[in-house]
């Protein structure tokens, strides 16, 4: 009876976690870099004009001048497409707040182990090739959050909520100045 009590209140927790919508627990920033295969966009703006007035006349208006207006100062920008590398933790969403407070303190401290040895691979790496870096520093982020996370024996609500929660890689775009 107990036994089959426990399977009951498992499976609800189960149905409970799994149904809950995704919750970010952490997140890290490994590096940001210009996509060196993306042409930067350049644009130039007037930015100064020089006006003339000279005659222009008419059957009409003998005497009439008119102006002239031509650019004399240009401003160019030039946007470089940057890339961020970023590590993010999510899972599921719990609704008890002690429950979450929880979890996101066993992953907070994994987040700033996994960012600790994917920065250190990333420098280590003797490639000057941004990609080489990021995976570089991937897998060893990957390896010590995943190593970090089942080590925890939480039991309980915040236990399966733990083993849920994931790693994922971002990388945003946005156009900077250079």
């Amino acid at each position: 009876m107990k036994n089959s009590i426990n399977k009951v209140i498992g499976l609800c927790i189960f149905i409970f976690t799994a149904n809950a919508g995704a919750a970010d627990y952490w997140k890290g920033t490994l590096m940001e870099f210009p996509d060196p295969t993306t042409i930067p966009k350049v644009t130039t703006s007037c930015v100064s004009n020089a006006t003339a007035n000279y005659p222009c006349p008419s059957w009409k208006y003998p005497g009439k001048t008119c102006t002239a207006k031509s650019c004399n100062g240009w401003a160019t920008k030039t946007e470089a497409l940057r890339v961020k590398v970023i590590f993010k933790a999510s899972g599921p969403d719990s609704a008890e707040q002690a429950i979450k407070d929880t979890v996101t303190g066993y992953v907070a401290g994994c987040g700033a182990l996994a960012m600790t040895s994917a920065k250190a691979a990333a420098s280590a790496t003797p490639s000057p090739e941004p990609t080489a870096r990021i995976a570089a520093g991937w897998v060893a982020a990957e390896a010590s959050f995943y190593g970090c996370i089942t080590a925890f024996s939480a039991s309980g609500v915040a236990g399966s909520i733990v083993k849920q929660v994931k790693l994922k890689m971002l990388k945003p775009t946005h156009w900077a100045r250079l």
